[in-house]
């Protein structure tokens, strides 16, 4: 196995693990690649269909302009907590049984249909983080458009983290109950891993080709990760 892998360090080991190895990157890249187009274009669409009017004064019109990003902001989490999940887990799951095969972890997993179903399941008992981002975004934009901007990131990071755990304890053979269980008894490191991925993702958003490796890192590390949970606490 790799190094000791911490909820700071998660997304960096993943992403390193993740380029160090081509035979992993076709099938995570494209969906990487989908997902940031289809991110741009809802960030953009909303922001141009809310961008203020340039006849306004210079503050109104720098406060709308903050606004109106502020409101794209709140539609890229709005998609990430609900639409994502689920395509996600489909993208990645293949590479992540290749990871654990990688590590000698047995590849046990559930049914298409139950896998679905515990997956669902697990969405809706995470729901409170899904409903905190897009409403933290939502009045944060009414105080200071940029900062709206600065907690999708961390959301986006955040839910990355919930889900791509999710989806190694799933591969895992680990039932919806257990983990649920292991999800919610480590709330504050996975908030601190998604601090540390939303970070990361900010830097690498500005390379664009950065950030389509961002997104199997997150799956990556997860994977790396959740193998250093003790059984006893799943």
């Amino acid at each position: 196995m790799t190094k000791e892998i911490t909820p700071t360090n998660c997304t960096i080991v993943g992403l390193g693990y993740f380029i160090a190895r081509p035979y992993l990157w076709f099938a995570p890249l494209i969906a990487a690649l989908l997902s940031f187009f289809v991110l741009i274009a809802a960030f953009f669409l909303t922001a141009y269909v809310s961008w203020p009017e340039s006849t306004l004064g210079w503050f109104t019109y720098t406060w709308g302009i903050f606004k109106s990003l502020g409101y794209a902001s709140v539609t890229l989490i709005a998609l990430w907590v609900s639409v994502f999940p689920v395509i996600l887990n489909y993208a990645f799951e293949h590479m992540i049984g290749k990871i654990l095969h990688d590590q000698r972890v047995p590849i046990k997993g559930e049914g298409a249909f139950q896998a679905v179903t515990s997956s669902i399941q697990v969405i809706f008992r995470t729901l409170g983080w899904r409903l905190f981002w897009p409403l933290a975004i939502l009045i944060t934009l009414f105080i200071f458009g940029p900062l709206a901007m600065f907690l999708a990131q961390v959301g986006m990071g955040h839910i990355a983290i919930i889900d791509a755990c999710d989806l190694s304890l799933t591969i895992q053979g680990e039932p919806a109950a257990r983990r649920i269980k292991a999800l919610k008894s480590r709330t504050l490191p996975l908030l601190t891993a998604g601090f540390i991925g939303g970070m990361l993702s900010m830097i690498l958003t500005t390379t664009i080709i950065g950030w389509l490796f961002w997104l199997p890192g997150i799956y990556a590390g997860c994977a790396l990760w959740t193998l250093r949970w003790p059984k006893e606490s799943i």
